[in-house]
Formats: structure tokens, C-alpha cells, sequence
């Protein structure tokens, strides 16, 4: 009866519909439906002596980034046989942020062809306040895999604030916009 009771309490009714809610570590923000306060842009640029995972003459790894914000995730592509490797392509995500107190998660995995790939390193639970900057700005994440060392990963982030107010009638989005930055510079 336990496990039914469990069960039934990760879904809602939704209208007519039963939609079922997420596990234990669902951000409330994801069930909420608030609209998205922001956008933020995550651009992967490079890894710093990651783990090797694949052994032979030489040690490598074949590795590729994910990036979870709330209830999204992406992937990078895979620079293949390396242990700095730089991403210039296939790098670069927008989330929705709905709650400046979401968290993120980063891991990077090394890319297995015959079995599961094998988890490099990885950061969790990143408050997302430290990556909410109007500038691009640079950061280097400290890898950890059981404990250890594990590397590092530089990114760069961009936070695009989304304006609550509805533009002018008639007028587009971005000449409004224009006006209302030179009403505020003009206060």
C-alpha cells in the first residue's frame, strides 16, 4: 500500500488530465509553471586535465559535457581522444531559468561505442546566482569524481534578463525596449 500511496502522490490533475510529476529531486520551480525569468547561456570551451578513462599505449578519454538546469538537459558533442580537450563546436545552450534558487549540474562523461559511457567528473548543485552575469563571464569548474580530483572545466555564461512588461500596441518588441532604456538613462 505504501509504494501505491508513493506512486499516487507524483501525480496531479491538471484540467482532465493526470500528469505525472517528477521524482524526489524535481525542482519546485518545474511543477509551479511560473513563466521563465530569464535565459542563460552556457558555452563550453575547454577541459584541463580530465581523468583518462580508456587505457592502452595511451591513456585518453573521449569526452563530452551535460548540462542539467531544472528539468532540461543537453549535450555536448564529443572531442574525441583527449584529455584537454576544446570544444568549437556543438558547445553552446540557452536554458529557462525560473527561479533564481534553480541549481545546476554539470557532468562530463567519457563516449563508449560497446558500453555505458563512464562518468569523467562533475559539478553539483551550482547555484545559479554565480553564473547570472549581464557580461559573458568566464568561469573554471573544479571536476570531482569519488572525492578526487578530477580535472577542470571552463565555461562561460550569460544571463538574458526577460522583461515582464508587454510591449507598446503596434510598436515591436525592440524598438520598446530601445525607448524604455532611454526613459530609465534619462531618470
Amino acid at each position: 500500500m505504501a509504494i501505491v500511496w508513493k506512486a499516487y502522490q507524483r501525480f496531479c490533475v491538471q484540467g482532465l488530465e493526470y500528469i505525472q510529476l517528477g521524482d524526489d529531486d524535481t525542482d519546485q520551480a518545474d511543477l509551479s509553471f511560473p513563466p521563465p525569468i530569464g535565459i542563460l547561456r552556457i558555452l563550453v570551451r575547454r577541459g584541463v586535465d580530465l581523468v583518462a578513462s580508456d587505457f592502452g599505449l595511451h591513456p585518453s578519454s573521449d569526452p563530452f559535457v551535460v548540462i542539467e538546469v531544472g528539468q532540461q538537459r543537453w549535450q555536448s558533442s564529443v572531442v574525441e581522444k583527449s584529455l584537454n580537450p576544446v570544444w568549437e563546436h556543438g558547445n553552446v545552450q540557452d536554458f529557462l531559468v525560473y527561479d533564481r534558487s534553480q541549481k545546476a549540474n554539470i557532468l562530463v562523461y567519457d563516449k563508449d561505442t560497446y558500453s555505458r559511457d563512464d562518468l569523467i567528473g562533475s559539478v553539483l548543485g551550482i547555484d545559479l546566482q554565480a553564473l547570472m552575469a549581464a557580461k559573458p563571464c568566464d568561469t573554471d569548474l573544479a571536476l570531482g569524481l569519488k572525492g578526487g580530483p578530477a580535472g577542470t572545466l571552463q565555461i562561460s555564461s550569460r544571463w538574458f534578463e526577460l522583461s515582464p512588461v508587454a510591449p507598446l500596441a503596434g510598436i515591436p518588441p525592440a524598438v520598446a525596449r530601445c525607448w524604455r532604456s532611454e526613459l530609465a538613462d534619462a531618470d
